[in-house]
Order: structure tokens, then sequence, then C-alpha cells
């Protein structure tokens, strides 16, 4: 939060740009320097708006984005890092701050079961065939966000589905512009549901 003005006299106003561009470096270097470089925590910024003109200086900035991790210690770390950071930049620019209402800590990520993840393997090729499945791959680690992790207390598994059809042109990573599915899949997707639900 700032004070708009003519871009002629920035002395004038309080630019939230600024201190919005420092914000951003700032926090970015203080994720390299001062979390543990042994446990995982990405940082994504996804936008950063302010202005609609290019001689007006506005008003407020608005950034988002988003830190995942594995180790809730190191997220809570990392979301006290976000907000210092925030904080004391925009102090410096005489700037205030005002969260977004969904500022928080996200919810916990997802660690799939392998017991469960083996009994749910075996009911959907029992339901819908051993061809379903796709080839057995090495464990990987997938950051992406999912509202599974508020049901860690019961038995959960987070899996991939198989959307990507080179026939069809689908298969661009998720959050592009290019992004498609085959609908095909869907079908898979509801049987595999059955197979979890119905153990």
């Amino acid at each position: 939060k700032g004070k708009s003005g003519h871009g002629s006299r920035p002395d004038q106003a309080i630019s939230p740009i600024i201190p919005g561009a420092h914000i951003i470096s700032e926090i970015n270097s203080a994720f390299n320097n001062q979390l543990n470089i042994e446990e995982t925590v990405t940082l994504g910024f996804g936008m950063f708006a302010a202005g609609t003109a290019w001689n007006i200086i506005p008003d407020d900035a608005y950034i988002t984005g988003n830190a995942r991790y594995f180790d809730p210690v190191e997220g809570d770390k990392a979301f006290a890092l976000i907000n210092r950071t925030i904080k004391n930049v925009a102090e410096i620019h005489r700037c205030g701050v005002e969260f977004d209402p969904t500022h928080r800590i996200s919810p916990l990520p997802v660690v799939n079961d392998a017991g469960v993840v083996e009994r749910v393997r075996a009911n959907v090729v029992d339901a819908c065939g051993e061809e379903v499945l796709g080839a057995p791959r090495a464990e990987e680690v997938h950051a992406q966000d999912a509202d599974l992790g508020v049901l860690l207390a019961h038995e959960v598994v987070d899996g991939l589905l198989g959307i990507r059809n080179e026939e069809l042109g689908s298969g661009a990573a998720h959050h592009n512009g290019q992004f498609d599915l085959d609908e095909s899949a869907l079908t898979l997707g509801v049987c595999t549901e059955l197979a979890f639900a119905l153990d």
C-alpha cells in the first residue's frame, strides 16, 4: 500500500512498485540463505500487478505466489520468513501491507502410504484390468499443491491418471496455456475412485 502520484514527481508519492520488486527479490534471497538446504521448499511467484498507466504511480501493488514444502517445520519457517521480509521491506519504503485472507500455510503435503497404494493398485487391477496401469516408475517427488493434505488423518492416495495422448495433442504441463487432456482417461479416474472407495 503506497500513495499515488504523477510519475514526474516520485518524491511526492509513495510507490508500491519499487518495494514490491524488492520484496520478490529479498524473499528469494532469504530462501536461498536462511532455509535448510537439505529440505525442499519451493518458491513460485505467479503475479505482480500494479498500475494502469505509464506515468501514474499507483496506490497499491499486488503480489501472489506460493511456497511448497514436505517438512512442516520448514514450511513454518518459510511462512515466517515471507511475512518478516514483506513487512520489513515495505516499512523501509514507507509502505503499508495488507495480507489477503488466503495468506496462510497451505494444507500439509500429501505423502502416499506404500501399503495403501499397493492395496488400491490391486483393486484397480481387479476392477479395470492390468492394462490400465502404467509401467512401474522410480519413486518420484511431486510438489504440486493438493487439498488432500487436510485428509492426512485418513487414508489417501494421490496418483497420476495419465491424460497425455500425443495423437490427440494432449499432455502439456499443468498451468500451461497449451494444457489439454485426453478425456477418455476420466473413465479410468472414476474406476480408480471406486476401487479405492469400495475396498
